[in-house]
């Protein structure tokens, strides 16, 4: 009985310490749990955010004309000299109003990266998120 008692006595010692670091861990510094889901979740939603600039970029630049390079290649595209600043402003407001209504009703969406770099902050912007609608 006396060997159970001090496993028991043991174990609780030793949890309680490891209880003593992570909250200190928490207090000093940041939750790590939380920082390495933070850090899957920013990675995910920059992968999506890419794929996204890329299906955005390939439309805007067949919206204005541009020559699109075929998958694979690395030649540049050129712009025809014919389009004037009007014809760019009217295709720009055009493929707003085309990327709004795409996004609009997807909750949780990456919509874009906010860069600080006097601070060191490079983070993924999320619209339209609802705690209570989960």
């Amino acid at each position: 009985m006396r060997t159970l008692a001090r496993r028991l006595g043991s174990t609780l010692a030793v949890l309680g310490v490891l209880l003593v670091v992570y909250a200190a861990m928490v207090v000093f510094w940041l939750d790590p749990v939380t920082s390495i889901y933070t850090v899957y979740e920013q990675d995910q939603m920059s992968s999506q955010l890419g794929a996204a600039f890329v299906t955005w970029q390939r439309d805007a630049r067949r919206e204005l004309g541009v020559a699109v390079p075929a998958p694979g290649t690395h030649g540049g595209a050129t712009i025809r000299p014919a389009v004037s600043n009007a014809a760019v402003l009217s295709s720009a407001r055009r493929l707003a109003v085309k990327f709004a209504d795409a996004e609009r009703g997807h909750t949780g969406r990456p919509l874009g990266r906010l860069r600080i770099s006097r601070i060191g902050l490079s983070t993924i912007v999320v619209e339209n998120t609802d705690y209570w609608a989960a």
